[in-house]
């Protein structure tokens, strides 16, 4: 990020904060936009003692409308917004020479995709159990945002 002069960057719909985490290592500041109250809350606690991370409880209707960012990153976001709305207001939100990234979700487009995605399902399962061999007491933070 930082290479490409994205100092100031916009995560909508932060979750948790793990992308944030990864975002804050080459960018000077990130904000995260998540209208969960409660990722809101964690996400928060988990940057409490970083100035330059900030954490605000609001969808993205909700950002200050005069900002503008380096980068905005979506991650399984998009998909939830108006597209074409949506869209047009990222880019008043970036700075001239901004990035927009989006990870999004895949609708499978024909046989092939459909092959892939039920070996994905059946293969899934066993990655986790090669990961992850004991049972978790708990889901993880990130796996509970609604």
């Amino acid at each position: 990020m930082a290479a490409s002069k994205a100092h100031h960057v916009l995560d909508i719909g932060c979750g948790a904060g793990n992308p944030a985490a990864l975002l804050r290592r080459r960018a000077v500041t990130v904000t995260g936009l998540e209208p969960d109250p409660g990722m809101a809350r964690a996400a928060a606690k988990r940057f409490a003692d970083d100035p330059a991370v900030t954490i605000v409880e609001a969808d993205f209707t909700g950002r200050d409308p005069h900002r503008r960012f380096d980068a905005i990153t979506l991650v399984a976001v998009l998909h939830h917004l108006p597209l074409v709305p949506t869209l047009r207001e990222l880019r008043s939100c970036l700075a001239p020479g901004g990035r927009l990234m989006v990870v999004g979700c895949y609708r499978e487009a024909g046989r092939v995709d459909l092959l892939i995605s039920l070996l994905a399902a059946l293969l899934n399962p066993v990655m986790g159990l090669v990961k992850h061999p004991a049972r978790a007491a708990a889901l993880p933070l990130h796996m509970t945002a609604p």
